[in-house]
C-alpha cells in the first residue's frame, strides 16, 4: 500500500470516527421525557403528563366503561393500559385502540392536552369510544371486511 493510500484510509477512518462520535453525542443530548405510571385497579396509565387528577379521571373513565361492558356480557380484557404521549407533526389529539386492552392517546403539544374545555371531554368520550372498538374486535375477530362506518357506528354506541 502506498503512503498516499495509507493517508487516505487514515483520513477516512478519522472522519468516520468523528462523525460517529458526533452522532452519539447528539443522540445522548436529546432530552427524554420521564414516563409517569398511574395505577387504579385493573387500569394502568403510562404518561408523559404528570397531572395526577387528570390521570385519575382517565383511569376512572376506563374502569367504569370496562365494568359496563363486562356487566352487559361483552368480552373485555382483564387489564387495560392507556399510553399518553406527545407526537410531533399532528395538529389535534388522536386516540386509537391498537391492540386488545391498550389505548394510545397522542397529543400535539401541552396546550392542546391542557385545554380543559375541549380535551378532557373529548378524551373521556374517546376512551369509551376506543373500548367500543375493543369490544367489536373481540366479538368479531377479523373486522377488515367491515366498512369504517360500521366500525365507527358500533364504537359510538
Amino acid at each position: 500500500m502506498s503512503p498516499k493510500e495509507t493517508t487516505d484510509k487514515t483520513l477516512a477512518m478519522k472522519n468516520y470516527l468523528i462523525l460517529s462520535f458526533s452522532i452519539c453525542l447528539f443522540v445522548c443530548s436529546i432530552p427524554t421525557i420521564a414516563q409517569q405510571k398511574y395505577k387504579m385497579g385493573q387500569i394502568e396509565i403510562v404518561s408523559e403528563i404528570s397531572d395526577v387528577p387528570t390521570l385519575k379521571s382517565f383511569a376512572c373513565s376506563m374502569e367504569h366503561a370496562r365494568q359496563i361492558a363486562i356487566n352487559n356480557g361483552f368480552p373485555m380484557t382483564e387489564r387495560m393500559t392507556l399510553h399518553i404521549s406527545q407526537k410531533r407533526g399532528i395538529d389535534k389529539m388522536i386516540m386509537v385502540a391498537d391492540r386488545p386492552g391498550t389505548i394510545q392517546l397522542y397529543y400535539p403539544d401541552e396546550r392542546a392536552f391542557n385545554d380543559k374545555i375541549h380535551s378532557h371531554n373529548t378524551n373521556t368520550y374517546g376512551i369509551c369510544h376506543q373500548i367500543g372498538h375493543m369490544i367489536i374486535g373481540q366479538l368479531l375477530g377479523d373486522t377488515d371486511d367491515l366498512s369504517i362506518f360500521v366500525m365507527e357506528g358500533w364504537a359510538h354506541l
